[in-house]
């Protein structure tokens, strides 16, 4: 029996997952924030939300496309089992992806009413 190794884009993603945690908690553990943060946040976030949107908005959209490309696939290969199994782990890694992209803004917003 073959050994399957660990997919390396699982180690990237949770390398990135951590590296973002640590850094978007890091001002919540600060005693003070100044008043320049707290302004500077307020005038990037007004001036930047409208972009961030867009962004959004395509990539859970295409993630919303490939879902139901793999879909279509998966129902091609209603005979082949292994194939079916690499379809749905796609589907998976899909559906994880675009429920992360489509949370960005709800965590953007969480994020930015610390210094509020």
């Amino acid at each position: 029996m073959e050994k399957r190794r660990f997919p390396r884009a699982v180690i990237y993603t949770t390398a990135a997952m951590l590296a973002s945690y640590f850094l978007m908690t890091m001002p919540v553990f600060a005693q003070e924030i100044s008043d320049e943060l707290k302004k500077g946040l307020g005038t990037l976030w007004d001036r930047y939300w409208f972009y961030l949107a867009i962004f959004i908005a395509f990539g859970v959209l295409t993630g919303l496309l490939a879902f139901i490309v793999l879909f279509t696939r998966l129902a091609r290969h209603a005979t082949n089992p292994q194939e079916r199994s690499r379809i749905i782990h796609e589907m998976m890694a899909v559906a994880i992806i675009t429920a992360a992209l489509g949370s960005i803004n709800l965590i953007v917003a969480l994020y930015l009413s610390i210094f509020n």
